[in-house]
């Protein structure tokens, strides 16, 4: 096993947790495991993001059946991966503009009435995940640099 793949795979088991025991039970919903597979968009290989995004999707939503949700989980880390070809730089801010900008998306797909009911909640929350991302992509650097 890649050594990579497990440092991201334990930042989205870390990202997991932290979204079902903290964000979801004080009752605010945060797409941190979402915005934690965006960031690594920008690090990892296509096969890593794709299984990365199916384990966390399936973990947070287990019952059977495709919703919009699950389909835009899993398609807007892949548009993610194919932009990030067009533009070569990989800095933390360009993890927290892709953060961002996905779990909005993911909003507007997943719920387009809501979206339009609340923006203003709906930008604080891709702001946020904008961080998060951010945070992730820096963590992830450290790691590879500092493993020993």
């Amino acid at each position: 096993m890649n050594s990579r793949f497990l440092i991201a795979f334990l930042i989205i088991v870390l990202a997991l947790v932290l979204q079902m025991r903290l964000f979801e039970p004080a009752g605010f919903p945060l797409p941190l495991s979402l915005a934690a597979i965006l960031a690594l968009t920008l690090l990892m290989d296509v096969g890593s993001i794709v299984f990365l995004s199916l384990f966390s999707f399936f973990i947070l939503n287990w019952r059977p059946g495709i919703t919009p949700e699950f389909t835009a989980f899993v398609c807007i880390p892949l548009v993610a991966c194919f932009v990030q070809s067009f533009f070569p730089l990989r800095s933390a801010l360009n993890a927290a503009g892709v953060g961002a900008l996905g779990v909005a998306l993911w909003y507007v797909a997943a719920n387009p009435s809501g979206t339009f009911a609340a923006p203003s909640l709906i930008l604080f929350k891709a702001i946020l995940s904008g961080f998060v991302a951010a945070f992730v992509f820096g963590l992830f650097r450290f790691s590879l640099r500092y493993r020993s």
